[in-house]
């Protein structure tokens, strides 16, 4: 008869229950990492507005106006007019270093875009009045998104009654 007690090592049935749990604890912790991805993110394109705020407040403090001023005047970074803009009226007067990389920061992205928009473009387009609760008193910067953007602190919806808004216009004002 043989003796299987000397024997030392894991059965196969000990392996296989090992190999489960290791496999739950890894998916638990991808699915963590996903929205931890999605809250990066909304933070990089939140860094931006405010770095692009920051940067027309150091305009205007040079040039005594903000750009555009006075003018009906709209930019969108899904057209070479916003990176013009940017670049003539901040970097190029080093206000910032560079453009702002597409907001999203990933190839869902693809339809996000960044948004100046003067005061005197809201009584002409009635796209925006209000960036959240705050009365627009000189610019909007702000961002388009095809989701919903998560976890950002005073970030907000701009409210509009024009046909045609989406809910996905978030902004920082002045």
């Amino acid at each position: 008869m043989k003796n299987y007690q000397n024997k030392k090592g894991f059965t196969l049935i000990e392996l296989l229950v090992v190999v489960a749990i290791i496999s739950l604890l890894a998916s638990v912790v991808m699915a963590s990492l996903s929205s931890a991805r999605v809250k990066a993110k909304d933070s990089g394109t939140f860094q931006a507005l405010v770095q692009m705020r920051n940067a027309l407040e150091l305009y205007r403090s040079s040039f005594g106006k903000y750009p555009y001023e006075g003018e009906n005047q709209t930019f969108q970074s899904d057209s070479t007019a916003f990176n013009d803009f940017v670049t003539d009226t901040l970097v190029n007067n080093k206000f910032m270093s560079q453009v702002p990389s597409k907001p999203g920061g990933d190839s869902d992205s693809s339809n996000n875009y960044y948004i100046y928009f003067t005061r005197d473009n809201f009584n002409v387009s009635g796209d925006v009045r209000t960036c959240g609760q705050q009365k627009v008193t000189n610019y909007v910067i702000g961002v388009y998104s095809t989701r919903a953007l998560t976890g950002i602190p005073k970030f907000t919806r701009i409210s509009c009654s024009a046909s045609g808004c989406d809910a996905n216009y978030y902004c920082i004002t002045s």
